[in-house]
């Protein structure tokens, strides 16, 4: 395991760089500027404008693996598999409980959204509401957070959350009643 204060090996400064042109030299994130109003207690009924990010697409499994064999000695299909083979043994060792370091990338950890209970004792199973994974990036994700390059491509209202189907007959009337 690399320490933060270590020097990075030749090999893997070799692999960031190529990392870093990919990322750094395409293209910059993309923005939105939306206005709404704030729900914060202290803030509460203000107006107020923040940026959120524009995705233009995802980047899945396959098209990282042909990332990954254009730019190694690895052919796709064997990227692709031990991307996959990653996958599954980072759900295993999550679900043991243990902490899954991923280098330069970072960490992930599972953690518990749960009810409290008064004393200890009182705690129940059941009072856990799930289970979530936390991300926390590494060396390399953190230095492209640094200097990513930002673009600005519009600005706008919130969208308005869409009620969902359900309620009352009154509320939907079925076509026998019309």
């Amino acid at each position: 395991m690399m320490r933060d204060n270590e020097p990075l090996s030749p090999k893997r400064v070799k692999w960031l760089n190529c990392l870093f042109f990919y990322l750094f030299f395409i293209m910059a994130l993309k923005y939105k500027v939306l206005e709404t109003v704030s729900k914060l207690k202290n803030k509460e009924g203000e107006a107020i404008a923040y940026a959120r990010p524009v995705y233009t697409n995802e980047a899945d499994i396959n098209s990282l693996a042909e990332l990954i064999a254009d730019i190694s000695a690895i052919s796709v299909g064997d990227v692709r598999s031990m991307l996959y083979t990653l996958t599954k043994l980072v759900a295993k060792e999550l679900s043991n409980g243990r902490l899954v370091s991923l280098g330069d990338l970072g960490r992930l950890r599972l953690t518990l959204r749960s009810k409290s209970a008064k004393k200890a004792e009182d705690f129940k199973n059941d009072m856990i509401k799930g289970v979530g994974v936390i991300f926390t990036p590494g060396k390399a994700i953190k230095l492209l957070t640094k200097d990513i390059s930002l673009e600005c491509v519009g600005s706008g209202k919130k969208p308005e959350k869409k009620e969902k189907p359900g309620g009352t007959e009154k509320d939907n009337p079925s076509e026998e009643g019309i």
